[in-house]
């Protein structure tokens, strides 16, 4: 991945992120300009990130406020995933202070988004 990103000129145009954290340690460690931003599941709640991260992607589930503030204080974004877009979901989300979302039906989110829906 890393040859790929550096000959395609991408290292500084591409975040990683995977569940698998020690993988994105060693690619952050080859290349210190690699953005990484580990992935948190279903069953492994993000209590803490490690220093190279550029960014965290929780499950929907675990964004709270404090979730939020704690990682934009360590200059991290956030970014909600793995939802159902209904309202209720995206306005609790957007309040807690995410950065960006990602549905299981990014149509239905970018409908909901869009100016006077």
């Amino acid at each position: 991945m890393l040859l790929a990103l550096r000959s395609h000129r991408l290292v500084d145009r591409t975040v990683a992120i995977s569940f698998d954290h020690a993988s994105l340690a060693q690619l952050h460690a080859l290349e210190p300009r690699a953005q990484t931003a580990p992935l948190y599941g279903r069953r492994m709640r993000p209590e803490s990130w490690p220093a190279w991260s550029a960014g965290i992607h929780p499950f929907h589930a675990w964004i709270t406020p404090e979730l939020c503030a704690r990682a934009h204080a360590d200059g991290l974004y956030v970014h909600a995933w793995g939802f159902d877009p209904t309202v209720e979901e995206v306005t609790r989300l957007v309040s807690a202070g995410v950065d960006s979302l990602s549905a299981d039906d990014p149509r239905r989110l970018v409908t909901m988004l869009r100016p006077g829906s």
